[in-house]
């Protein structure tokens, strides 16, 4: 049974880590957009198109997959301090 608790708590933290890297990917991503992308967009010409709808495309990856690590961790965390019946 330890072990039990010791994976999930493992597993907890991998999560959490993989949670503030997709935090971190998606402020990145929206300052990069509002600061940078958006500003510029007249300097790039044509390439302003694929900058901005590559950004735009990493901005979704990154948002669903702080909402799946998110719904991930919800799930395993009631079971790491449940108490056995």
């Amino acid at each position: 049974m330890s072990a039990l608790f010791s994976i999930f708590g493992f597993l907890s933290v991998m999560l959490h880590g993989f949670d503030l890297v997709a935090q971190t990917v998606l402020l990145g991503s929206i300052l990069f957009l509002l600061l940078l992308a958006l500003p510029l967009a007249e300097r790039l010409g044509d390439d302003s198109a694929l900058v901005l709808s590559g950004t735009r495309r990493v901005i979704q990856i990154a948002a669903l997959a702080g909402i799946v690590i998110v719904t991930a961790a919800t799930a395993i965390t009631p079971r790491l301090f449940a108490r056995p019946s």
